[in-house]
Protein backbone atom coordinates (compact mmCIF):
# COMPACT_ATOMS: atom_id res chain seq x y z
CA UNK A 1 0.00 0.00 0.00
CA UNK A 2 1.25 3.32 -0.85
CA UNK A 3 0.64 6.68 -1.72
CA UNK A 4 2.08 9.36 -3.50
CA UNK A 5 1.17 12.85 -2.37
CA UNK A 6 0.29 15.49 -4.68
CA UNK A 7 3.90 17.18 -4.15
CA UNK A 8 6.84 17.13 -6.18
CA UNK A 9 8.76 14.68 -4.22
CA UNK A 10 6.99 12.52 -1.92
CA UNK A 11 6.07 9.27 -1.66
CA UNK A 12 5.03 7.68 1.43
CA UNK A 13 4.01 3.38 1.87
CA UNK A 14 2.58 0.62 4.32
CA UNK A 15 4.15 -2.63 4.09
CA UNK A 16 2.15 -6.14 5.64
CA UNK A 17 3.19 -5.43 9.15
CA UNK A 18 2.59 -2.09 9.04
CA UNK A 19 5.25 0.02 9.24
CA UNK A 20 5.75 2.93 7.39
CA UNK A 21 8.32 4.24 4.63
CA UNK A 22 8.84 7.91 3.76
CA UNK A 23 10.61 8.25 0.72
CA UNK A 24 11.80 11.72 -0.94
CA UNK A 25 12.62 11.34 -4.53
CA UNK A 26 16.19 12.95 -5.59
CA UNK A 27 17.22 15.78 -7.87
CA UNK A 28 15.65 15.56 -11.20
CA UNK A 29 18.53 17.57 -13.57
CA UNK A 30 15.44 18.44 -16.01
CA UNK A 31 14.07 20.34 -13.20
CA UNK A 32 14.95 24.08 -13.05
CA UNK A 33 12.99 24.41 -9.36
CA UNK A 34 14.96 20.80 -8.48
CA UNK A 35 18.57 22.83 -9.14
CA UNK A 36 17.45 25.97 -7.24
CA UNK A 37 16.51 24.55 -4.14
CA UNK A 38 20.03 22.15 -4.56
CA UNK A 39 21.24 25.51 -5.03
CA UNK A 40 20.07 27.18 -1.88
CA UNK A 41 22.68 25.08 0.31
CA UNK A 42 22.57 28.12 3.45
CA UNK A 43 22.17 26.28 6.60
CA UNK A 44 19.29 26.89 8.85
CA UNK A 45 17.61 26.09 11.97
CA UNK A 46 20.83 23.02 11.29
CA UNK A 47 19.32 21.80 7.62
CA UNK A 48 20.04 22.71 4.07
CA UNK A 49 17.52 25.83 3.59
CA UNK A 50 16.77 24.08 0.22
CA UNK A 51 15.80 21.19 1.25
CA UNK A 52 13.73 22.41 4.67
CA UNK A 53 11.85 24.84 2.60
CA UNK A 54 11.15 21.89 0.19
CA UNK A 55 9.74 19.68 3.21
CA UNK A 56 7.78 22.53 4.54
CA UNK A 57 6.05 22.62 1.38
CA UNK A 58 4.64 19.01 1.60
CA UNK A 59 4.66 18.99 5.90
CA UNK A 60 1.19 19.06 6.00
CA UNK A 61 0.33 16.46 3.52
CA UNK A 62 2.53 14.29 4.98
CA UNK A 63 1.82 14.45 8.75
CA UNK A 64 -1.80 13.61 7.57
CA UNK A 65 -0.91 11.00 5.52
CA UNK A 66 1.59 9.38 8.56
CA UNK A 67 -1.58 10.03 10.96
CA UNK A 68 -4.11 8.37 8.14
CA UNK A 69 -1.49 5.14 7.92
CA UNK A 70 -0.03 4.66 11.06
CA UNK A 71 -0.39 2.21 13.51
CA UNK A 72 0.26 2.12 17.27
CA UNK A 73 4.02 0.71 17.63
CA UNK A 74 5.02 0.53 14.16
CA UNK A 75 8.17 1.41 13.04
CA UNK A 76 8.23 4.68 10.62
CA UNK A 77 11.37 5.05 7.86
CA UNK A 78 12.58 8.13 6.86
CA UNK A 79 14.85 7.96 3.17
CA UNK A 80 15.74 10.22 0.03
CA UNK A 81 18.60 10.90 -1.95
CA UNK A 82 19.65 14.64 -2.90
CA UNK A 83 16.69 16.88 -2.17
CA UNK A 84 16.10 13.82 0.19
Amino acid sequence: FGRVLPSMFLFVGKNAQGDLAVVFRGTDFLQVQDWLVDLNAVQSEGFHEGFLAAYRSVERELLQALIQLAENDRRVYITGHSLG
